[in-house]
């Protein structure tokens, strides 16, 4: 018997049953094992071999294990957030799991409230897979839509599937997302915490919200109403105006109290965005005093002695300033300025100016400070020493030298009289001089020289000098002022006061007037003629009234001065020319000094006068002719008796 023979004899048939079995399950197993790297071949033999697939699980080969099924992948997700508010972008999460290696699709799809059976996505993005994990639907890389409504919204996911996984899905309601109205927002920058007083507070305002309508109210309270409780000291509305945002600049003021200001912002809402508001405290601007300057508009400069000065100061770069501005006046002994002279307060109201006038009793330099108080708005400002100077200069006084007598003969006695008037209280002595008919420039040795005191503004010769026979001619007299602390010395010029010395004439008859004790004279300042360029003056004055007559007796020895454009013409010029270029005219005017005296009591009195000028010669230029009127000057002239 052959050993097959023998084999099929002793063997029932389903022992050869069970070992075909037996090797069909190895073989597919080691198959798996080589294909599918020790996987399980009943989970994936029909994911990677799907040619066996077609035969289902009771095919041809179903007694030998059938085909495989695809893993059932499992699918959970989670809104991110699951709750939001209007305008917000709102994201999806999806984990699988279980799945064998999946590939394929995940799909998200939103849904807005109402849309209950998830029909009409509002939002989608499909994200590819790869593997187990967690999906979100931002990865699709679309940019979200912002939520338009109020709500709740529902998310859907959906796997697709492929060879080896089965699909899966989220249901219609399991992904809720629920959307209310927007929390607005309002916001402040302050650009500077400090501004002084005066100035306008700015602010950056700011808020948002979704589609916000309406605006947000800007506040600003000052330093009295810490708890912005009462009215606005200002206020400004910053509008929505379809942005979701904005910021905008606003500027109130200006602030008029020093202090600290604080801010609130209020902004009602609307049916898409709550209130919102920034409470009274933590926005706030200190308001700080203004920090003023005081500028000086006017300086002394440099006066005489006994000239008044004053300075103007004002107060610059304040606000509204008050208080007092103190001026201390400090003489030239006080180099430091530690003590003042002399004090001076003025009410400040307002920038000013303000003036401190004072006149400076001795020669040198004089300062002055000013010193502001400052107030509730202001800082203090000072000018100290020295910023306000004057130089203080002497006085240069006027000289009115008389000879007494104008004439004379040989053996009469000359004498003279000098009159010191202006300058500052002059003191001090006088010298005289007087020179013979030999030197009429008065440049030699003099004929008499006598000193006299200066007393009352006036000195005179006591003695005087007597003129020798032989010695008629023209003699001349000058004096000579010495000077003092606040004086300047100075001298007449030779021919100022002259003595006509002729032959012997009669003998003098005894005078009947009562006894001198004062000067007099007159001065015609106010009257003034003004005449062309390049004009010479031919000068004629006279006395046209009854007062005259007062003063007939001391017309005698008159002496005439004129004064061009503020300059004594020296001598006894009648006429005077003004030198090239032309111009528009000249002012000249005249001075009269009788050099006589009144008694003692006697009341002031007024002279009526004219005076003439003419034009004299052929110079000149325009069509003035010779003896051409240029101009007349008439009027009162004031007689002192009293002045010295």
């Amino acid at each position: 018997m052959k050993p097959a023979d023998e084999m099929r004899i002793l063997r029932p048939p389903w022992r050869a049953a069970a070992t075909w079995l037996l090797l069909a399950v190895l073989a597919v197993a080691a198959l798996h094992v080589v294909l599918d790297g020790n996987g399980s071949a009943f989970a994936a033999g029909e994911c990677q071999y799907g040619q066996y697939g077609q035969y289902g699980e009771y095919g041809e080969y179903g007694p030998y294990g059938g085909g495989c099924q695809r893993a059932r992948t499992s699918l959970s997700t989670s809104p991110q957030p699951s709750d939001a508010q209007l305008g917000w972008v709102v994201y999806d999460a999806a984990t699988l799991s279980g799945g064998e290696n999946p590939t394929g699709t995940l799909d998200f799809r939103l849904f807005v409230p109402g849309d209950v059976t998830c029909s009409s996505p509002y939002y989608q993005a499909t994200v590819l897979v790869s593997g187990n994990r967690t999906y979100y639907s931002w990865e699709a890389g679309l940019i979200p839509v912002p939520l338009d409504r109020t709500g709740t919204w529902h998310w859907r996911a959906s796997y697709s599937g492929d060879a080896a996984n089965e699909p899966a899905t989220s249901g219609c309601v399991e992904e809720p997302v629920t959307v209310g109205i927007r929390t607005s927002s309002v916001s402040i920058f302050l650009p500077a915490a400090t501004a002084p007083i005066g100035s306008s507070l700015n602010a950056y305002v700011g808020g948002g919200g979704y589609q916000p309508t309406g605006a947000i109210s800007a506040r600003l309270f000052g330093p009295a109403d810490p708890a912005c409780t009462g009215t606005p000291a200002f206020a400004q509305s910053v509008p929505f105006t379809g942005q979701s945002s904005i910021s905008q600049l606003v500027s109130l003021g200006p602030a008029d109290a020093v202090g600290r200001w604080r801010w609130t912002l209020d902004y009602a809402g609307d049916g898409n965005n709550t209130p919102a508001s920034l409470a009274c405290g933590p926005a706030f601007i200190d308001v700080l005093k203004a920090s003023p300057s005081l500028s000086v508009g006017t300086s002394g400069g440099s006066v005489a002695v006994g000239t008044g000065v004053s300075f103007d100061v004002s107060v610059a770069n304040g606000f509204r300033p008050g208080g007092t501005m103190t001026f201390g006046v400090f003489d030239p002994n006080d180099s430091g300025c530690t003590a003042p002279s002399e004090t001076q307060v003025a009410q400040v109201d307002g920038p000013g100016p303000y003036s401190v006038a004072f006149t400076p009793t001795s020669v040198g330099l004089w300062k002055v400070t000013a010193a502001y108080s400052g107030d509730d708005a202001n800082e203090a400002a000072t000018l100290g020493c020295p910023s306000l100077l004057v130089n203080v200069t002497r006085a240069v006084p006027a000289l009115g030298l008389v000879s007494i007598p104008t004439a004379a003969t040989a053996g009469d006695t000359l004498r003279a009289s000098l009159l010191v008037s202006g300058g500052y209280g002059p003191t001090g002595r006088t010298l005289f001089r007087l020179f013979g008919p030999g030197d009429a420039a008065c440049g030699g040795v003099p004929a008499y020289v006598e000193e006299a005191p200066l007393a009352g503004g006036g000195a005179s010769t006591s003695g005087g000098f007597t003129v020798p026979k032989g010695q008629e001619g023209a003699w001349n007299w000058t004096a000579t002022y010495l000077g003092d602390d606040n004086n300047e010395s100075l001298s007449t010029g030779c021919g100022q006061a002259p003595v006509n010395v002729g032959g012997k004439g009669p003998p003098p008859q005894p005078s009947t007037a009562p006894p001198f004790e004062a000067n007099v004279h007159f001065n015609c300042l106010d009257h003034t003629i003004g005449v062309p360029y390049e004009s010479r003056l031919v000068l004629r004055y006279g006395f046209a009234t009854a007062t005259e007559q007062q003063i007939k007796q001391f017309l005698t020895g008159i002496e005439t001065r004129l004064v061009v454009d503020g300059t004594a013409i020296p001598g006894v010029q009648r006429f005077w020319a003004k030198p090239a270029p032309a111009g528009s005219g000249w002012v000249a005017w005249w001075t009269y000094d009788t050099g006589r005296a009144v008694m003692q009591g006697a009341p002031p009195f007024a002279i009526e006068f004219e005076v003439v000028a003419t034009k004299a010669g052929g110079d000149g230029s325009g069509t003035w002719q010779p003896g051409t009127v240029l101009g007349t000057s008439s009027g009162p002239c004031r007689v002192d008796g009293f002045q010295p």
